[in-house]
């Protein structure tokens, strides 16, 4: 990426607050963020991250004792306390002069993707007057392909990780609903949860987080929920917390809208393809895991394994795909699940499926279930 150094030339007229006096004009010149003429262009889209600071210049003709940058997530300004970003520029020492800000690379890299608003607030200690430039607030976007998963305008066919950059905060909330309108401005709720990032997440141990080398992945038994919630329209909102550089308000930042669209094809009644132990083989050696190909449109897997004479039963259980599958590839870690299979001895393994085109229970496939021997004493 080429070196970026962009510099704003801020002209723009202040609004006093109703109950102050009526402030001095900045100078007209004009103001363009990253080319953007807001008088003519449409607020501009960021798609990589930043290798040279940003600077913001701006020329005040009002006795100006200090001024700061404020940053909100979202197409509109809020107020000064509801800001994610507080940064002051450097003090004026007289109306000609200019007042600079360098906004640091990691300060801007560091937003997540989504749309955000910024102005400048002046405050002149002569007359205790605010500037508060409400009215001549800019936008942009930030759009990096590919962050997060599911990327924004992305339509999921089958189930992957949600990931999202780790910024480095101590806990992030994660809200994903469908279904928004103007009475559910944020949709209904398939997600609503705070995660931590590092030692412990919601529903892991000690030692476990959501997070880890610059990568924060939801677990697999949450995104089940957004998948079970059909197939939608969905928008991801993020916030966080950290001690040290606390969201006190918690702003939220939507960074991404995508759509849900398995197949709703009824699920089969046969066994899946490839599946290996393969059925009615003989094996010599002791499995250690069992797999077969994804099946398009199934989003649950039911697995009923046990000794074929039904003397015993192994393993019983509802499992969805995100914990099964990678990259076409299902796969039932039978150490990790603490399964021992036994030579000399037959098993049977029976599946349920479930998808958006209903159930294959198992009384379709009962009658013919993955068999396989194992014999490593006669090998």
């Amino acid at each position: 990426m080429k070196a970026l150094k962009f510099v704003l030339i801020i002209a723009l007229v202040l609004l006093a607050m109703p109950t102050l006096a009526t402030p001095s004009p900045f100078n007209v010149k004009s103001n363009p963020i990253l080319g953007y003429d807001k008088d003519n262009d449409d607020p501009p889209v960021i798609t990589e991250d930043f290798t040279d600071p940003l600077i913001i210049v701006s020329n005040p003709s009002s006795n100006a004792t200090w001024m700061k940058f404020f940053l909100w997530a979202g197409s509109t300004p809020g107020t000064v306390e509801t800001a994610l970003q507080e940064i002051e520029m450097v003090l004026i020492e007289s109306p000609e002069e200019e007042a600079f800000l360098i906004i640091p690379v990691d300060t801007i890299n560091s937003l997540y993707d989504g749309e955000y608003t910024w102005a400048i607030v002046a405050y002149d200690a002569t007359d205790g007057t605010y500037q508060f430039m409400k009215e001549v607030f800019l936008n942009f976007t930030i759009d990096r392909p590919g962050v997060p998963t599911p990327d924004n305008g992305e339509e999921l066919t089958s189930v992957i990780d949600f990931t999202f950059p780790d910024n480095g905060y101590d806990w992030y909330q994660v809200w994903i609903g469908y279904g928004a309108d103007a009475t559910q401005p944020y949709g209904y709720q398939a997600i609503f949860k705070w995660y931590q990032a590092d030692d412990q997440s919601v529903f892991g141990t000690p030692g476990e987080g959501i997070c880890e080398e610059g990568v924060c992945t939801l677990p697999a038994v949450d995104v089940s929920m957004v998948y079970g919630g059909g197939n939608e329209s969905y928008e991801w909102w993020l916030t966080y917390y950290s001690e040290d550089a606390p969201n006190v308000d918690y702003q939220w930042v939507k960074i991404s809208t995508f759509t849900v669209n398995i197949s709703t094809d009824p699920p089969p009644t046969t066994l899946p393809a490839s599946i290996s132990p393969a059925d009615d083989s003989t094996v010599n050696s002791i499995p250690t895991e069992i797999t077969w190909d994804e099946i398009p449109g199934v989003l649950w897997y039911q697995i009923n394994l046990g000794a074929s004479d039904a003397s015993e039963s192994l393993y019983l259980a509802w499992v969805f795909a995100g914990n099964l599958c990678v990259e076409g590839l299902c796969t039932l870690d039978l150490a990790a699940e603490e399964i021992t299979l036994d030579d000399m001895t037959t098993y049977e393994m029976a599946f349920e499926f479930w998808g958006p085109g209903g159930y294959s229970m198992f009384d379709d496939i009962t009658d013919n279930p993955l068999t396989f021997t194992i014999e490593v004493g006669a090998a």
